[in-house]
């Protein structure tokens, strides 16, 4: 598990346009201050079950998508 909020995050690929995903965050630090908007983004770019909207939920599905 990274703990340093400066630990660079390389951007992940949208599974269905094979490039890189746009607004992906560069650290941890900018990984936690994504809001939920940018966050549902990048896990559907990772076609992941987006369903549950609360925002907890959210940032603990797309950490362990990127981890």
């Amino acid at each position: 598990m990274l703990l340093n909020p400066e630990a660079v995050l390389l951007p992940l690929i949208d599974v269905k346009t094979g490039e890189a995903i746009e607004s992906f965050p560069q650290d941890l630090e900018a990984f936690y201050q994504l809001d939920i908007s940018e966050m549902l983004h990048i896990l559907r770019a990772l076609d992941t079950n987006t369903e549950k909207v609360g925002i907890v939920t959210v940032r603990e599905t797309l950490r362990n998508a990127i981890m």
